[in-house]
């Protein structure tokens, strides 16, 4: 089941990082470089970010999360799902408006049994200002 949950975290935080640009607009137009997500809570740190735009996705993001969470043959009970979103804004490419931002996405589950399951996805994202 390990591998399955480590797969579920993978997925997430790639799900999320094909749909982040306003996520990485934002956070170069304010100069932030971290965001932590609580995929349960629907919460999201700084609250700049929290957003109905960016709220859609995130709820989007839990939403998949439970539903594979469910596909386990005995799915055992999340405890936390964080979702942390690094932007390396001192690495940005600017070429006439248009940024690649290199980007990490780690998603962090833990069940109800304290074992905590990560995975981390490393991006470009790119944007048009």
């Amino acid at each position: 089941m390990k591998a399955n949950i480590k797969n579920i975290a993978y997925g997430i935080a790639h799900k999320f990082s094909v749909s982040s640009e306003y996520f990485a607009y934002l956070a170069l137009s304010n100069n932030i470089n971290k965001i932590k997500i609580d995929l349960l809570k629907i919460d999201v740190e700084p609250e700049l970010f929290l957003i109905e735009r960016n709220l859609t996705l995130i709820r989007y993001c839990s939403e998949t999360l439970q539903y594979y969470f469910n596909k386990l043959e005995n799915p055992p009970e999340i405890i936390e799902a964080f979702l942390y979103v690094e932007f390396d804004l001192l690495n940005k490419i600017e070429n006439n408006g248009f940024y690649k931002i290199p980007a990490i996405f780690t998603t962090n589950i833990t069940n109800g049994n304290n074992k905590k399951y990560s995975a981390t996805l490393k991006e470009n994202i790119q944007i048009i200002i």
